[in-house]
C-alpha cells in the first residue's frame, strides 16, 4: 500500500486490527476531517483522516472504525512515547475489510487481535505483541507468534538494534493463534502468560501449543551481544483440550483473555465454551489436571467420564459440567 507520496504505512489493519490499539490503551474522542486519498485498492472510494502524528486510510463503509481507530493510536501514541523513540513524520494505517470473504482458498496473513503487553522487570523493560493468524489450519501453513522486542533495541540505544525475539506457537503444525478478545497477556516480572486458539495441540503433536496455557519467560538482551536481541524461553504451559475428533475444531480456548491473582498466585482465563480455568501460575500442569485440583477453587470440568485427560478431544464435555 503506497500513498502518492510513495511513503508506505508502518501498519495495515483489517477490520478487527483496531484491538492492538484498543485493547491495550481503551478509546478516546477523536476531532478530524476526512480527506479523499489513494490508498491499496484503486477501485474503492479511499479516504484519509489526518491526526496530530497518523494518516488513517479507509472507505466510507468503514468511516466509524477508522474514527476510533484514529484516536486509539493517537492514545497509543502518546503512552509509548515515554517508552521509546517514536517514528520520524506521519505515520500512515490503512483500514481494510476486504478479506472477510470465501474465495475457495486461503492465503496466512497475520492478525493482531491482542492487545499490547508491557513488561518492567527491574528496570529491563519490552514491548510484547501477539499474532493470530487466518486460516487456523492446524497442520499449516501459517503460526501463532509472540514477539518481544526490548525497549533498548527500540530507542537504538548504543549496542543494540530492533530485533525482537520471536516465539512461535506451532512449530510442528500451523495455527494456534492468540486471539484473548482484545486484552494483552498477563505480565509478572519477568513471566509472560496467554492462551491461544486452535490449531496443532501439543496432545496431538508435542511441542507444539494450541488449545493451551502457556507461560513465556523473557531474558533481555545485553549490549552488542547478537546486536541486543531478547530472548523468549517457554517455561511452563496447560494443554486443556485438543480439536482433533470433535464436530467442531473451532472451540478457541484463548478466545478470552486471561489474569492474574497475585495474593493467590493463580492465573485464570476461558474461552468460546464458556468455562473459567483456574490454574496454578507456578505450575500449570503441562497434559495433567492434577494441579488445578488443588487450588482454592477449580472452574473446569472434571478429568473423570465422559471426559478424557488433559488434552484429549474429551477434555471439557459440556454434558457432564462441575464446578468445585
Amino acid at each position: 500500500m503506497i500513498r502518492p507520496n510513495g511513503v508506505r504505512p508502518y501498519f495495515q489493519f483489517s477490520k478487527w486490527g483496531l484491538t492492538l490499539f484498543r485493547g491495550a490503551f481503551g478509546a478516546i474522542g477523536c476531532l478530524a476531517a476526512a480527506v479523499p486519498c489513494l490508498a491499496q485498492a484503486p477501485n474503492l472510494d479511499w479516504r484519509t483522516i489526518k491526526t496530530r502524528h497518523f494518516y488513517v486510510h479507509f472507505n466510507p463503509n468503514t468511516e466509524p472504525l477508522a474514527r476510533r481507530l484514529a484516536a486509539d493510536a493517537e492514545r497509543a501514541y502518546e503512552q509509548l512515547s515515554h517508552e521509546m523513540h517514536p517514528p520520524r513524520g506521519m505515520i500512515d494505517l490503512v483500514l481494510s475489510d476486504d478479506v472477510d470473504f470465501s474465495n475457495g482458498f486461503a492465503t496466512p496473513y497475520q492478525k493482531m487481535r491482542a492487545g499490547l503487553g508491557l513488561l518492567n522487570d527491574g528496570g529491563n523493560k519490552a514491548v510484547i505483541v501477539s499474532f493470530s493468524i487466518n486460516g487456523e489450519m492446524p497442520e499449516g501453513p501459517g503460526h501463532g507468534f509472540v514477539v518481544a522486542y526490548d525497549v533498548r533495541g527500540l530507542n537504538r540505544d548504543p549496542g543494540f538494534t530492533p530485533t525482537p525475539a520471536v516465539w512461535n506457537v506451532t512449530p510442528g503444525g500451523g495455527a494456534g493463534g492468540v486471539w484473548m478478545s482484545g486484552s494483552g497477556p498477563a505480565i509478572d516480572g519477568s513471566d509472560i502468560y496467554f492462551t491461544t486458539g486452535n490449531g496443532m495441540d501439543p496432545g496431538r503433536m508435542a511441542g507444539n501449543f494450541a488449545e493451551s496455557f502457556v507461560k513465556l519467560r523473557y531474558t533481555p538482551g545485553a549490549a552488542n551481544v547478537d546486536n541486543g536481541k531478547p530472548k523468549l524461553t517457554l517455561f511452563d504451559f496447560w494443554g486443556a483440550f485438543s480439536d482433533f475428533d470433535r464436530a467442531d475444531r473451532d472451540q478457541d480456548l484463548g478466545a478470552a483473555g486471561v489474569f492474574i491473582i497475585p495474593e493467590r498466585g493463580n492465573l485464570v482465563g476461558g474461552g468460546k465454551d464458556g468455562i473459567l480455568y483456574n490454574l496454578d501460575k507456578n505450575n500449570l500442569g503441562k497434559d495433567t489436571w492434577t494441579p488445578q485440583f488443588n487450588l482454592p477453587f477449580v472452574a473446569t470440568y472434571p478429568p473423570n467420564a465422559p471426559n478424557g485427560a488433559a488434552g484429549s478431544s474429551r477434555a471439557t464435555d459440556p454434558s457432564s459440567c462441575a464446578a468445585r
